[in-house]
């Protein structure tokens, strides 16, 4: 299912899930919450416990399916911030990249992996980071699951 999950032709298509993935008409109830990236990550825990969690890391020799989403000038992530008033151009903050809302208000999202906790020692570093970097700013996290699903919270 990966290579098929993963496949460029499937991948720039389906951004959460899809009749040809994971939806079907006994899961119709679900079908805003599936995701095949989250169920390849669930998949790749439960053969390794010790499977990197993040969303840049590689898987094997394919490129990590998150990455899609989050880089390049055209990714849905960067257009998003850009169109909820953040830089669309994000800044490195250890290993995350974070995007930038300046005015009166100041605020930085940071995002991570979905299934990450605020107790994840790279989401600490990155937030440590940050706080040093950009004072003032009100830092809180974002994530691309998320993102694509309900937007406005990222504002």
């Amino acid at each position: 299912l990966a290579a098929q999950w993963q496949d460029p032709g499937h991948e720039s298509q389906c951004d959460s899930s899809c009749n040809a993935c994971l939806r079907d008409y006994i899961n119709l109830s679900y079908h805003s919450l599936l995701d095949w990236r989250l169920a390849l990550d669930m998949a790749h825990l439960l053969a390794n416990p010790q499977h990197p969690l993040d969303l840049q890391t590689p898987w094997g020799s394919r490129t990590n399916p998150w990455q899609r989403l989050m880089q390049g000038s055209q990714a849905p992530i960067p257009t998003l911030m850009g169109q909820l008033g953040y830089n669309k151009t994000a800044v490195q903050l250890g290993s995350l990249t974070g995007y930038l809302k300046q005015g009166r208000s100041k605020k930085m999202r940071i995002f991570r992996h979905p299934l990450w906790t605020d107790e994840h020692p790279t989401w600490l570093e990155s937030t440590a980071a940050a706080e040093n970097s950009y004072p003032g700013y009100k830092i809180s996290p974002g994530d691309p699951f998320l993102g694509l699903r309900r937007p406005g919270d990222l504002a």
